[in-house]
């Protein structure tokens, strides 16, 4: 069971790569400028009606 446990600790380290956190909001960044319109229509969809009830209610 430690023998489990220390592998994944040490193979956490020797991971070939990891992104540094600039590299990662970089790459967010980019995906948010780029969204076509379909991908905003659907988040839209996603999120509609969030708390409000009906209007008819």
């Amino acid at each position: 069971m430690i023998g489990a446990l220390l592998q994944e600790f040490l193979d956490g380290f020797t991971h070939p790569y990891c992104p540094s956190r600039r590299e990662v909001v970089l790459q967010e960044k980019h995906l948010r400028n780029h969204l076509d319109e379909r991908q905003i229509d659907k988040t839209v969809e996603d999120t509609f009606p969030a708390s409000d009830p009906p209007s008819n209610y």
